[in-house]
Parts: C-alpha cells; structure tokens; sequence
C-alpha cells in the first residue's frame, strides 16, 4: 500500500492485476528452477526473480499516478 494507490481506485486495480500477474511468472519460474537446479542454487536465482516481483508494481503504481497526476 503505497499514498498514491491508496488514493485512486483505480491504479489500485491496474496494480494489484500487473502485480498478480508478476508473482503468478515467478511462481511458475521458482518452480521450474527448483526442478532443474540444486536447492541452493535455484533459492539463489530466485531472490532477485522476487524482488523484482515485489518492487515492479510499486514502480508501476509510481508511474500510473504520475501519468494521471500530469494529465497524460
């Protein structure tokens, strides 16, 4: 929950859908990983798949609002 999603319903959607959908390729990619590499080594190659998961609908939401706020 960032000031700016919770402000606008509708970036809040646009957001959670964009963010759904970037968790739901690094499950698939985790489980793939999982199934190829060693353990520690998939857990490795997975970390940043996860943070970038989490961080892109934050940048995402960022820009929707920004665009919204200049009128674009």
């Amino acid at each position: 929950r960032t000031p700016w999603t919770l402000r606008d319903p509708a970036i809040w959607a646009k957001t959670h859908q964009v963010g759904g959908r970037a968790m739901s390729l690094v499950c698939a990619a985790g489980f793939l990983l999982i199934l190829v590499l060693p353990v520690r080594t998939g857990g490795m190659c997975l970390l940043p798949l996860v943070l970038v998961a989490v961080l892109f609908p934050v940048l995402y939401s960022y820009m929707l609002y920004r665009r919204k706020r200049s009128g674009r």
